[in-house]
Parts: structure tokens; C-alpha cells; sequence
């Protein structure tokens, strides 16, 4: 997915709500990653578009090994405006609301990844 931070005329973008928060790689449990709580971000904030994708396993060992402009979030709920956000919604510990507008093209497994973030 990608994060559109300036004016948006995109039609294939939609807006969300991510309810989460930033979380250091050693803290990621193989649980987190097997029920998709965890996604990536680029670290790089201020360009008009930032990839935010769901990571797998394989993708956080690499970001281990190599130095890579990214971010882990644990997402507690996604939400594309489509229904109401309750209290059953928000986790128990401190969390970040954001809202994003996300494109269709993002990175979307791990070839693309690779491609993307691990060229030498």
C-alpha cells in the first residue's frame, strides 16, 4: 500500500484508518506476523507516496540482516471508512491513530520487496 502525505487526485487510492503502533524488530513474535498485525513501512515520510505492505516473516529477517529504510507497525485494525470505530476496536496499551491514503501499487510479496529495498 502507499501512504499519499500531499493532494490527492488519484481515483484508485482510498483512504484508511490504521489503528497501531511502531514496533522494534526484536519485539516482533512469529504470532504477530502469522495473524498480519505486522506491517512495514518506508522510513522516509516526506515524499508523496510511502509504501506501507503487510510483512512476512522472510521480509523482517531481512530487515534484520540488512540495513533497510523501513519501519515496523503492529496494526490492531485497518479500517477503510467503511464501518464505525468502537472501543472493542482500540488495544489495550497506547496506540497511534493514522490516516492514510493508500494506493493499489505497493509492494505485494517478496519478490517485489527484494526488488524494491534489498538491491546492493
Amino acid at each position: 500500500m502507499k501512504i499519499r502525505t500531499g493532494f490527492v487526485s488519484n481515483s484508485s487510492s482510498s483512504s484508511f484508518v490504521v489503528i497501531g503502533n511502531r514496533i522494534s524488530l526484536d519485539k516482533i513474535t512469529a504470532k504477530d506476523i502469522k495473524d498480519g498485525k505486522i506491517y512495514l513501512v518506508e522510513d522516509d515520510l516526506y515524499r508523496e507516496e510511502i509504501d506501507f505492505f503487510k510483512a512476512t516473516a522472510k521480509m523482517i529477517s531481512l530487515c534484520k540482516t540488512k540495513y533497510l529504510p523501513l519501519r515496523a507497525y503492529k496494526v490492531h485494525k485497518l479500517d477503510a471508512g467503511g464501518g464505525l470505530l468502537t472501543k472493542d476496536d482500540m488495544p489495550d496499551e497506547p496506540f497511534r491513530i493514522m490516516e492514510m491514503d493508500i494506493s493499489n501499487h505497493h509492494t505485494s510479496s517478496l519478490a517485489d520487496f527484494k526488488n524494491r529495498y534489498c538491491q546492493d
